[in-house]
């Protein structure tokens, strides 16, 4: 039984003359071609930007393609790939600076932290508060999430504004 998967690609941002590669190593990691619309980021730089929907993919496209994406040069990412029937969803966040961020996600998106880690989370802390709060910011994604927020803030309608200093 060839079990098929859901999710969708954001390159954050990536050089412009990664594109055709990026969409050959997406292809393939999903069996068939996709639909990309490219966007530039900044006119002043070389960055663009891109958002992949997967309708229909081998279970495990999301691995296979962080796997072959990580490392490549100036390329920030997310990948997620929904849960299945009977399997838990996968998210994966990947910066230069901080590389490679892997989680489970349930059906309603949320990180899953099992009760292994959230024990070793607490005995390798001890009583020590800060550290507990940093490994569960770690174990959560947190740096990746604070790295990748001014890129996900990227809004390409004119017609929508983002509002600033409000409240």
């Amino acid at each position: 039984m060839d079990i098929r998967a859901t999710g969708v690609l954001v390159v954050h941002s990536a050089p412009r003359a990664l594109c055709s590669h990026i969409e050959w190593a997406v292809n393939t990691a999903v069996g068939e071609p996709l639909k990309y619309r490219w966007r530039e980021l900044d006119p002043s730089t070389d960055l663009v930007r891109v958002e992949v929907f997967v309708d229909d993919a081998p279970s495990g496209f999301a691995t296979s393609l962080t796997s072959t994406l990580t490392g490549w040069s100036n390329i920030r990412f997310e990948i997620t790939e929904d849960p299945g029937q009977h399997s838990m969803g996968a998210r994966y966040s990947y910066t230069p600076s901080l590389g490679i961020f892997a989680a489970a996600i349930d059906a309603s998106g949320s990180t899953v932290l099992t009760d292994a880690r959230i024990s070793s989370i607490l005995t390798d802390a001890g009583s020590d508060v800060s550290a507990i709060r940093t490994s569960f910011d770690d174990a959560l994604g947190g740096p990746w999430d604070r790295e990748l927020e001014p890129y996900r803030a990227v809004v390409f309608d004119d017609s929508i504004r983002l509002l600033h200093r409000v409240g």
